[in-house]
């Protein structure tokens, strides 16, 4: 027979453990538990977003397109993306070969780089940078992130020849907007 006393100790037991469980998922961010996978990449871009890149004034745009690529071949990786007409493509790209590749691991000193920006403190590798077109990558542990911008020639703040940092400098709030929706580490 368990006594008044008994009674009170397994009370703050099982209190004690309701409490340690409750703070074991304190500080985290479960989304950021998510895999790269699990990411639907036509959440990234808003129509307001796609709407101030393209030809179209009347807020009807392009809508999202899934384009998704599973691995046919030992050297080839999966991806997950979706793209806006010929404005924005959003990609998520796993980072590891398969077994027959002679590379097992995508890094970023891979991509041919034009130069490395600073994205809301994540590290962007940019790709091309070149008459108002934007493509940078930023590495997840597993997965890489590509995005590329391609604003309508109406709507370019450069020249179609112009390879100065004006390209992706002027794509650098609708990157970084999509860094904050990816919740990968």
């Amino acid at each position: 027979m368990i006594g008044p006393v008994g009674n009170l100790q397994t009370s703050w037991g099982v209190g004690i453990l309701m409490v340690g469980l409750v703070l074991a998922g304190c500080g985290k961010d479960i989304a950021a538990e998510q895999g790269w996978r699990d990411v639907d990449p036509c959440s990234l871009v808003d129509a307001a977003q796609v709407e101030a890149l393209s030809y179209n004034s009347s807020g009807d745009v392009t809508a999202p397109q899934r384009v998704d690529r599973t691995k046919t071949a030992a050297a080839d990786v999966d991806s997950i993306g979706c793209r806006w007409g010929d404005y924005v493509t959003v990609s998520l790209i796993d980072r590891n070969y398969g077994s027959g590749s002679p590379v097992s691991r995508m890094e970023p000193g891979m991509l041919p780089s034009v130069r490395t920006i600073d994205v809301g403190g994540k590290s962007a590798v940019v790709t091309e940078e070149k008459g108002g077109i934007c493509n940078a990558s930023v590495f997840y542990d597993d997965a890489r992130l590509s995005v590329t911008i391609a604003p309508a020639t109406s709507k370019r703040t450069v020249d179609l020849d112009d390879t100065s940092t004006a390209s992706c400098d002027a794509q650098q709030p609708l990157i970084k907007s999509i860094l904050d929706r990816v919740k990968l580490s």
